[in-house]
């Protein structure tokens, strides 16, 4: 029903001023370390890419895993001084260019939403947990989720130099993310007609992916920051923290059981992530095949599939959920819906020894919106007439 999400829209929004509130009045609580712990090392993900587009990838002033993006992420934060005011100027523009993109997915793929609706759910997603995460850490991937966010809006537009933009953005989003490039299985509901928009997506990545590399080493930095993503891959395989593998740690943590890194079973805590990433990738070709195109199922599974197969991908990365959360404000979802969207995104958190347990409850709601997602794909939707002439196009 729409009206819950407008109640969620509300209810999401009041528990991030709530949190406000509660920061202001214990700046220094369990409230404030649960994000902020780390005092002095904020923004500490766009450190280690400005470092790297200050020195390269073969300098000795961070790890070998901590030097693992791709040039273009390097390039874009060069302009942006290796200083706690440039990682705010840096995340604050991010945060910006992304609420824009929102808004234009929100008034292109959720008219019925009235205007007071919408605020609410832009506000509610720049309160959430999610975004406090992407603030203190400052992560390039709010760029990479604006670009995503704009693909959505746009990939299938009547106007072709929308389509190419979307392309682009999803290029974009690709070379600075990687995983990004699951969503062009939308593609495959238009695919006659978006041949075009494919080539364009394949060469805009080649060339944003290989021509950086030109300001950072050439062959040279290319070979040493593939070796840096191999340390990546190593170091983060013993880390898992999306799917299963927090629901388990925190299991084992309430019975007193092992939590090193890795503890006992994470192989096959983290195996089941990749069948259930495979499982839901599966079933989103089989809907986008069948004409459902980026709708919010369609791009719910892709998404799943695309956090939970890698595995290593913390909680922010939840930016690439927001698409789908507007594209379901316009569908409409029930009570038990809504209740997830909100368990994912709420910003009040309920501290679990020197964690919290939102992390393990917001993936039990993603598994959760996952697992409603796979189940619908097998249910027969009537496309709508107009799909129907574009495919037969």
């Amino acid at each position: 029903m729409k009206k819950c999400a407008g109640w969620f829209c509300i209810a999401l929004a009041a528990a991030g001023l709530l949190w406000g509130a509660l920061m202001a009045l214990n700046p220094k609580g369990m409230q404030a370390r649960v994000f902020f712990e780390r005092g002095d090392s904020f923004f500490e993900d766009f450190f280690s890419v400005r470092i790297c587009a200050e020195h390269g990838y073969a300098n000795d002033r961070q790890k070998a895993f901590e030097k693992c993006y791709p040039a273009l992420g390097p390039l874009m934060a060069r302009p942006f001084p290796c200083t706690k005011a440039g990682g705010a100027v840096f995340t604050g523009l991010g945060i910006l260019l992304w609420s824009l993109a929102f808004a234009e997915l929100l008034r292109i793929k959720a008219r019925s939403l009235g205007v007071a609706a919408k605020g609410a759910l832009i506000l509610g997603c720049a309160l959430s947990s999610v975004m406090l995460h992407m603030v203190e850490w400052g992560n390039q991937i709010i760029y990479a989720a604006t670009a995503v966010a704009l693909f959505v809006a746009w990939y299938d537009a009547e106007e072709r130099w929308r389509r190419n933009v979307a392309a682009v953005a999803l290029a974009v989003a690709s070379v600075l993310k990687i995983v990004p490039a699951a969503l062009g299985v939308v593609y495959l509901s238009r695919l006659r007609r978006a041949k075009g928009e494919i080539a364009l997506l394949v060469a805009a990545g080649i060339v944003l992916f290989v021509v950086p590399f030109a300001w950072y080493g050439g062959w040279e930095g290319f070979c040493t920051w593939f070796a840096n993503a191999i340390a990546n891959a190593r170091e983060h395989v013993t880390r898992g923290a999306w799917g299963v593998v927090p629901i388990a740690r925190t299991v084992r943590l309430v019975m007193h059981m092992d939590v090193s890194r890795p503890w006992p079973g994470l192989s096959l805590e983290r195996a089941a992530n990749v069948l259930i990433g495979g499982a839901c990738m599966l079933a989103a070709c089989r809907a986008a095949w069948r004409g459902c195109g980026a709708r919010a199922g369609t791009l719910l599974l892709a998404v799943a599939a695309m956090l939970l197969v890698p595995g290593n991908m913390h909680v922010y990365t939840g930016l690439y959920l927001m698409p789908v959360l507007a594209l379901r404000a316009e569908e409409g979802m029930d009570v038990v819906e809504a209740a997830c969207w909100f368990a994912l995104l709420c910003p009040v958190q309920i501290p679990l020894g020197a964690g919290c347990l939102n992390h393990p409850l917001a993936n039990i709601a993603f598994l959760v919106l996952a697992a409603r997602a796979f189940a619908a794909s097998f249910v027969k939707h009537s496309v709508p007439e107009a799909e129907k002439k574009e495919t037969q196009a």
